[in-house]
């Protein structure tokens, strides 16, 4: 336990350095000439989307998991034994990818949608932080439906295994 701990410590370590990094790096070459004002603000809406849809996404996956246990959970079985799992988990990797694809697509395709993504396109500069620019509700409602999309799977073992404790960091990352 205490490993795991860890190693996603670590792994948390590494990302937040990543961030001051770049940081830096934008500092000593800018892309854009953007006032400290709005740049303060952008990590300000960024800090504050990524902490309520992280405090939210428990609620969001018990919802998900009864929808799923509803209708059925477990509609696909990915192979977890041996050499298998490397399969399975470019399998996962591939479908979290068209899932992404997919609700960023349908956040430009439905109105409801993109009046929260629109905030997201309204910097006046772009800077690193620009990217994770996001309304607060529109997180959720991707952890939301990425949690039903987990639970189409049988075999979460991918999702959860111990030992590959970086791969289940990467998806909380990326989600």
């Amino acid at each position: 336990m205490s490993s795991e701990i860890a190693n996603v410590a670590f792994l948390a370590a590494v990302f937040v350095g990543v961030i001051y990094g770049s940081r830096i790096l934008e500092k000593r070459w800018p892309i854009a000439d953007v006032p400290y004002s709005e740049f303060r603000d952008d990590w300000l809406a960024v800090i504050v989307s990524i902490g309520l849809a992280k405090l939210l996404a428990p609620i969001a996956a018990m919802i998900a998991g009864k929808i799923a246990s509803f209708t059925g959970i477990g509609w696909v079985r990915l192979p977890t034994e041996g050499y298998w799992w490397y399969a399975s988990l470019g399998f996962v990797v591939v479908a979290m990818d068209l899932y992404k694809y997919t609700f960023h697509r349908l956040q430009h395709a439905i109105p409801f949608l993109w009046s929260m993504h629109s905030f997201h396109h309204s910097a006046n500069a772009i800077t690193f932080i620009t990217g994770a620019r996001h309304f607060w509700l529109e997180r959720v409602l991707s952890d939301a439906f990425f949690q039903f999309w987990r639970s189409c799977f049988r075999s979460l073992q991918i999702w959860q295994s111990s030992r590959h404790s970086s791969f289940f960091f990467l998806t909380l990352v990326l989600t």
